[in-house]
């Protein structure tokens, strides 16, 4: 059994859903992450969490606080690590100088009032800056386990397998998606000797009958 790190989204974690013969095992999902909150120290917000309902919430919050995958990184104790950006699309937030944390739903809902000058945009030039310098912060612990990454391309889409749209502002998805693209492709420059996942543009649709609702990154 193959032992599996997940830095990414659902779209990753997922597909684990459908390993039958059970050839895979998770033993580390960071999700609503990204190496932009990574290049911050880390800083637990106890008043938040304890408003986070949910345990998996909870969790998810949390690792995200403490950035815990460095440590995971560096033990490197998995066979391979998969990695996307989907959750690049959320914001930032600046809890002092040297902390950031990602505004995930669950985050900002458990935190309350945010503040417009503590606030990092997703795709603003900070977050872009931030989000190299989380990789080059571990760079070396990524460099030489490069055999071990696998970059799984995933997009934005508005369009379900059979054929039906689904409403989203276009210069929002072409936005993402461009978006997206960089962020994959200086990966890639960071690490070329990752594998990636890539798929063909009709691969990438929605469904009506996704567990997390037909969303534009829930793909199929």
């Amino acid at each position: 059994m193959k032992k599996i790190c997940i830095f990414g989204s659902c779209v990753s974690r997922d597909i684990f859903e459908y390993d039958e013969q059970k050839n895979f095992e998770s033993i580390g999902y960071y999700a609503r992450s990204s190496f932009a909150s990574l290049s911050s120290n880390a800083m637990i917000e106890q008043d938040v969490l304890d408003n986070i309902q949910s345990s998996f919430q909870r969790r998810m919050v949390l690792q995200d606080m403490n950035k815990s995958f460095i440590d995971n990184i560096k033990r490197s104790d998995f066979d391979f690590l998969l990695i996307d950006f989907i959750d690049d699309r959320f914001h930032f937030y600046k809890i002092s100088k040297n902390n950031v944390v990602t505004v995930s739903n669950e985050y900002k809902k458990a935190k309350g009032k945010l503040y417009s000058s503590n606030m990092i945009y997703s795709q603003s030039q900070e977050h872009i800056d931030l989000w190299r310098k989380g990789i080059e912060k571990i760079y070396d612990d990524l460099y030489i386990i490069q055999d071990k990454i696998i970059l799984n391309k995933v997009y934005w889409s508005d369009v379900f397998y059979n054929g039906d749209k689904f409403l989203i502002n276009q210069e929002e998805l072409i936005s993402n998606n461009n978006f997206l693209k960089e962020r994959y492709d200086d990966f890639v420059k960071f690490f070329p000797k990752i594998k990636c996942i890539e798929y063909p543009k009709d691969m990438l649709v929605l469904d009506h009958e996704h567990k997390w609702g037909g969303g534009s990154y829930a793909l199929l």
